[in-house]
């Protein structure tokens, strides 16, 4: 469930999970049964480069 005036962009939402009213969600990955509270800003923000190992992984599970 989203509340009311919530934006996620680019983040990816577990099952049974809730997440309030006016929540701004970007780039994140939110686990199963969590709820996140209205008026939250969660994940937005300039990507950091990583320096150690600059390493691209791709990785696609299916689920039934």
């Amino acid at each position: 469930m989203i509340g009311k005036g919530s934006v996620i962009r680019d983040s990816i939402i577990m099952r049974n999970t809730t997440i309030g009213e006016n929540v701004d969600m970007e780039k994140a990955i939110v686990a199963e049964d969590v709820t996140i509270g209205n008026d939250v800003v969660l994940g937005c923000g300039e990507e950091a480069p990583n320096i150690k190992r600059n390493l691209r992984y791709m990785h696609l599970a299916l689920r039934p």
